[in-house]
């Protein structure tokens, strides 16, 4: 008690914070960050579950269904979670295994690009895929056996799926023998290349394999001194192989081939549908070529584009167009200013003909049955011919020679030469025109010549000479009109 200010007054309560130890929201706090701890904690718990040891059965099965669905059969090693990426997997094989006749592929990585809309709701789809260190092989059958095979090693790409039977080719980048390949293009109905688990190897190629056999074998004769790029965009459609296009170019510095020498090339070629024709495509091929060296002589400024109708169940084409031009021909015993071809071959009706192989060494042959026949032609029209010798000189000239043959010779042939005229030392001459026809001669080996007469031996020639204004020291006449022949 105090004297002065009187009895002692009750002690009050102490108020304390929100914010003490002890308040409802520093209990709330704490919970909520040991949950958030918990939750971190399981989750990298299940992300390091998922890295070591993989995504479980029932997903990975579940994801392989859906690619089944989109016509890919893929096998692997290994299948887990990676932080950074997501669902990855290692080791991948696609592809018929342990059959010579189907294509193979392989990846270090293929990456899954999942819908996690669809994952979260427990149905997973996967919408893309993102390959790493692939590689591609291609067989190349001939004869019911694998003659080559295309490689592509170093691929990466970038697939994105547009539902079950489309798939969208972003970028595809490879490398090749030849140097760097980029694709990018559509593909429908991928399903069609899944064939059943005991079918047989196909014992034919298709039209398609044996095209790029025909590349694979000529690319295998080319040296590209430096590294070529090739470019792809294409539209396919396996169920429907003649409404499928595509555009292809290949650019190298230099390339040497047959022992010639080319500088700058540049190809470009397109397919597409042939709206007039069922089952045909249309090809449109292009190329340029700076300049051509070679031992016979050289070609400065070559440009050419051929034209022709692809069966979609043809080896061979319907019929081809093509023509070349050139600014100036050099040999050691002419210059030609400019020179332009022209071609054209269609595919006939197939019969047996004795034929002479096109080595003129070898002997005259009849099909055992059928073979498919061709009839071409050739157009040549040069300007400015100029020889060693300044007084013989040739303003204009423009030959023709049709040709029927087959794929192992040839067995008629016709030739006609015309000319506004030319000059020489000896002889001053106005039109000229000469017309010859030959045939192989009858069965036999040719002759064993190594000279230019070996392709005239063998043959019977027929035909014309016409020429006018014929200027001679010793004669001169206005029309000069001769049958001629050789056997």
């Amino acid at each position: 008690m105090n004297p002065v200010d009187g009895p002692d007054s009750e002690p009050r309560p102490t108020r304390r914070s929100i914010w003490s130890r002890e308040a409802w929201p520093r209990r709330l706090f704490r919970i909520g960050r040991r949950s958030v701890y918990l939750v971190l904690a399981v989750i990298v718990g299940l992300g390091a579950y998922l890295n070591q040891v993989g995504i479980p059965e029932s997903l990975k099965n579940r994801l392989l269904e859906t690619l089944q669905q989109r016509g890919v059969a893929m096998e692997f090693e290994r299948i887990r979670f990676r932080a950074t990426r997501g669902i990855v997997a290692e080791q991948v094989t696609l592809g018929r295994l342990g059959d010579l006749g189907g294509e193979q592929f392989s990846a270090q990585e293929v990456q899954l690009a999942l819908d996690w809309g669809t994952v979260l709701a427990l149905k997973p789809e996967v919408r893309g895929l993102k390959i790493r260190g692939g590689a591609v092989s291609i067989p190349l059958v001939e004869s019911n056996r694998v003659a080559s095979r295309f490689n592509l090693h170093g691929v990466e790409a970038r697939i994105r799926f547009e539902g079950a039977e489309e798939w969208v080719v972003e970028d595809l980048r490879a490398a090749t023998e030849v140097g760097s390949f980029r694709a990018s293009g559509i593909l429908k109905h991928p399903t069609a290349l899944r064939s059943a688990p005991d079918s047989a190897p196909a014992q034919a190629s298709p039209a398609w394999r044996s095209t790029l056999l025909r590349i694979q074998r000529t690319l295998e004769e080319i040296h590209f001194q430096t590294p070529a790029e090739v470019r792809l965009q294409f539209q396919t459609d396996l169920a429907l192989p003649e409404a499928s296009s595509a555009e292809f170019t290949l650019s190298a510095g230099q390339v040497t081939w047959n022992e010639r020498s080319f500088q700058r090339l540049k190809l470009e070629a397109q397919m597409r549908p042939l709206t007039e024709a069922p089952k045909q495509l249309a090809v449109h091929v292009q190329w340029e070529v700076d300049g051509v060296s070679a031992r016979e002589g050289s070609v400065r400024g070559l440009r050419g584009q051929l034209k022709s109708t692809q069966p979609i169940d043809a080896v061979l084409p319907a019929w081809v167009d093509w023509n070349l031009s050139a600014e100036e021909v050099e040999t050691p015993q002419f210059l030609v200013g400019r020179v332009q071809v022209e071609g054209r071959s269609e595919h006939l009706a197939s019969n047996a003909i004795p034929v002479r192989p096109w080595d003129p060494r070898n002997e005259t042959v009849v099909t055992k049955g059928p073979a498919p026949q061709f009839r071409s032609s050739l157009k040549l029209h040069l300007h400015e011919l100029k020889t060693l010798a300044p007084e013989v000189r040739l303003n204009e000239a423009a030959v023709q020679m049709v040709l029927g043959h087959d794929l192992v010779g040839w067995h008629e042939a016709q030739l006609e030469v015309r000319a506004p005229g030319f000059q020489s030392p000896g002889l001053d001459c106005g039109p000229l025109e000469l017309s010859l026809m030959g045939h192989p001669q009858g069965p036999g080996p040719g002759p064993e010549d190594a000279s230019f007469w070996r392709w005239i031996r063998p043959l019977e020639i027929t035909g014309s000479l016409e020429a006018r204004e014929v200027n001679h020291p010793l004669l001169l006449l206005d029309r000069i009109k001769t049958r001629l022949r050789y056997d």
